[in-house]
């Protein structure tokens, strides 16, 4: 562990002002909103391509639900989490929150799925 650590503060110590500021403003983005991803277009061999959407807007997408064309369990249970007791923290509290628990709902009935938690049934309001 030790070693991975000096490695990282070596690629620190390596970046231009510019990089870190850009690592900086990421890492802030992913902390405050951890719920939200989009999709990868045609990214890296080995990267994860996000899909499946409960929303899709002019904002962005939100609350994804696949992996690489695949039905992601952890996904729908942090999509679950975010539109309930909050995902690290995080509640989503952007559009369409009813149609996206509506369709979170159907897609863990489809996958035979139980739902999370009987006493998580209703969002929780802001």
């Amino acid at each position: 562990m030790h070693q991975e650590t000096e490695t990282a503060r070596a690629r620190l110590r390596a970046m231009t002002p510019t990089e870190r500021a850009r690592l900086a403003r990421d890492t802030e983005q992913e902390m405050r909103f951890p719920y939200r991803h989009e999709a990868v277009a045609g990214g890296d061999q080995g990267s994860d391509e996000l899909g499946g959407f409960l929303v899709s807007g002019p904002d962005g997408d939100h609350l994804p639900t696949e992996r690489n064309g695949q039905i992601d369990h952890a996904l729908l249970g942090a999509a679950w989490a975010a539109l309930h007791e909050g995902y690290r923290g995080n509640r989503y509290a952007g559009p369409d929150k009813e149609d996206a628990l509506a369709k979170l709902t159907a897609i863990y009935h489809q996958e035979g799925l139980p739902l999370p938690s009987r006493s998580s049934t209703h969002p929780v309001e802001r």
